[in-house]
């Protein structure tokens, strides 16, 4: 198939400027209807490279079919941005907050703890979604450390991720089809005990699904843990880094 360097150009220039827009969303630099009006003005950049790609051979109909697809694109593009860059407080009650935001979007908080592998370059769960937000310096941290034992509980760094310090608890190893209610039960309640020791204010409960436990089961486990423990912190908010979990979490509240 011969492709003529003009699509080459055309091809490469907008994936960048489309990679550089999912950038700036992830990582906050584009808030409220900059995400439209960037993600918009590129889709139109788009289309009229296209207008102007497919004019030199004019066909009406694959004119037509290719902008409306461009547009769908850049539609589809602009609203799962959104999605991405979305921060709401759900729930907010006396020194308890459930809030839904990326791993980019994070409330400030003294402590963030995360349920974790013992082997600590996990890829799934919220220690996968954090570690790969967290920039260079955590990786290297997490790298030096290389694994911890079963229900260890370890501060490390932050890297970028606004929070002062990562408390991981190990709730799992690599090997394990499927996490212990039990055991991440006592992993939550064992990190806020140290938490509470180290002289926290604000702590984070870093959430995203978990290998093999039911979101609803692991709602009522984040949610018990927050209510046992809220006493001793000027506030828990519990992170979901993924909304799909949003209904597991309201349905724990009143259950």
């Amino acid at each position: 198939m011969n492709i003529s360097w003009p699509l080459w150009a055309y091809v490469i220039t907008i994936t960048i400027l489309f990679g550089l827009y999912a950038q700036g969303v992830r990582r906050g630099k584009l808030n409220g209807n900059a995400i439209v009006t960037v993600g918009a003005a590129i889709g139109g950049v788009a289309m009229l490279g296209m207008l102007v790609l497919l004019g030199q051979k004019p066909q009406p109909v694959a004119l037509l079919i290719n902008v409306v697809m461009m547009s769908l694109c850049t539609a589809y593009c602009i609203v799962m941005s959104q999605r991405q860059a979305r921060v709401e407080e759900i729930y907010s009650e006396g020194k308890l907050a459930i809030t839904v935001c990326s791993a980019y979007r994070l409330p400030q908080t003294d402590v963030l703890i995360v349920p974790t592998s013992t082997h600590l370059r996990t890829l799934g769960g919220p220690a996968g979604v954090l570690l790969a937000a967290g920039g260079k310096q955590l990786e290297k941290e997490i790298t030096t450390i290389g694994s911890i034992n079963p229900d260890k509980v370890l501060f490390t760094g932050s890297g970028t991720l606004r929070t002062n310090k990562l408390l991981h608890v190990a709730v799992h190893t690599p090997s394990d089809m499927r996490i212990d209610g039990n055991r991440l039960k006592k992993g939550l309640q064992a990190a806020l005990l140290l938490a509470r020791k180290d002289n926290a204010k604000t702590i984070g409960l870093a959430y995203s699904s978990l290998r093999g436990i039911a979101p609803l089961e692991a709602a009522k486990l984040y949610w018990e843990a927050a209510k046992k423990y809220e006493d001793n912190f000027e506030k828990i908010t519990i992170i979901l880094l993924d909304a799909r979990n949003e209904a597991e979490f309201k349905q724990a509240m009143i259950s």
